[in-house]
């Protein structure tokens, strides 16, 4: 939550602004398979390889006050994101003093789909589309995906395909 200077690349355009922060959730649920089993402290370890997926799902508010360059306006953007992926991986993982585990750097290719749903509550919607394509296809662009369009709307709904590598380092603590 707070307050953000610069939304959606509008910079000086924007007067205030407030968010009520970013809720959600993640899992990511793993299949393994270790090479070299060994069950040490009722915990697998050693060299493993395995499937995974992976789904996200954050809301988010954002309320500002902004100049459209003949007066004032409100705006009110409610979004909502979502990711579904799989990949594969491989890692190694130990169990150390019974009761704590390092997962070092499981890593492997990843595919995703991302989905963007916005709703603009503004008189100037048509107005904001463009910005908010414009701030999204700099951050794909940085990411290395490929840029959207979106129409001109108070309804946003967009899909963005992408492949990558995932890789960690986990720590964890047995019960």
């Amino acid at each position: 939550g707070g307050g953000l200077p610069k939304v959606f690349g509008m910079g000086d355009l924007i007067v205030s602004s407030k968010t009520t922060g970013l809720r959600g959730y993640h899992i990511s649920p793993e299949l393994r398979y270790y090479f070299n089993f060994c069950e040490c402290e009722s915990s697998p370890s050693g060299l493993y390889t395995g499937l995974y997926t992976r789904y996200t799902k954050y809301y988010g508010d954002l309320n500002f006050h902004y100049w459209t360059d003949t007066e004032y306006a409100d705006a009110a953007v409610a979004s909502n994101f979502s990711e579904m992926g799989v990949g594969i991986q491989i890692g190694y993982q130990f169990i150390f003093k019974k009761r704590f585990s390092v997962d070092f750097m499981f890593a492997g290719p990843r595919l995703s789909t991302y989905r963007l749903k916005c709703s603009i509550d503004s008189d100037y919607a048509e107005e904001l589309t463009p910005i908010i394509e414009e701030e999204i296809n700099r951050r794909l662009e940085w990411l290395g995906m490929d840029p959207i369009t979106i129409t001109p709307s108070a309804e946003i709904d967009t899909r963005v395909g992408f492949r990558n590598f995932r890789y960690a380092l986990a720590f964890g603590f047995m019960f």
